[in-house]
């Protein structure tokens, strides 16, 4: 499966997390996005992304496992979509739009593109952020779905 995902991460209460090269990335409590793409197979197909998302234990190398091995910060579902191209940083783009919405970090998981950042607070409770996030994805033309299912 190949496409795009907004992962949706509860922060407990503030932090601030080593990230490889980035540095330190402080984090303030609340829901976060972190938006990615499976574009390849297996570990890279979207399943392979997000279930080593979910996983604990693994060796941090993108930024987005340095956030994940923080105690206060916990994966709670994602959506996706099948989709071909970069369609993660328009994603993050429009996300970013609503006036509720910043980007936590510049560069974060997005070293390979040249957009702000991938990492979005949300300033909202987490099922209105799920709305916004479900509801972008239709915006883009693109039929999202849940994980875990």
């Amino acid at each position: 499966m190949r496409g795009l995902y907004a992962l949706l991460i509860s922060v407990d209460r503030k932090a601030t997390v080593a990230v490889g090269g980035l540095g330190d990335v402080r984090l303030r409590r609340g829901v976060h996005v972190y938006l990615g793409s499976g574009r390849g197979t297996g570990s890279a197909s979207i399943e392979g992304r997000l279930t080593r998302h979910f996983r604990h234990g693994k060796r941090r190398h993108w930024h987005i496992d340095y956030l994940l091995s923080n105690r206060y910060c916990k994966p709670e579902l994602a959506f996706f979509s099948y989709a071909r191209g970069r369609l993660e940083c328009r994603l993050a783009a429009e996300i970013s739009r609503d006036p509720r919405a910043g980007i936590v970090y510049r560069g974060f998981g997005s070293s390979d593109c040249s957009c702000s950042g991938h990492l979005i607070l949300l300033g909202f409770e987490r099922a209105a952020a799920e709305l916004l996030v479900y509801e972008k994805f239709i915006g883009l033309g693109l039929e999202p779905w849940r994980w875990p299912g």
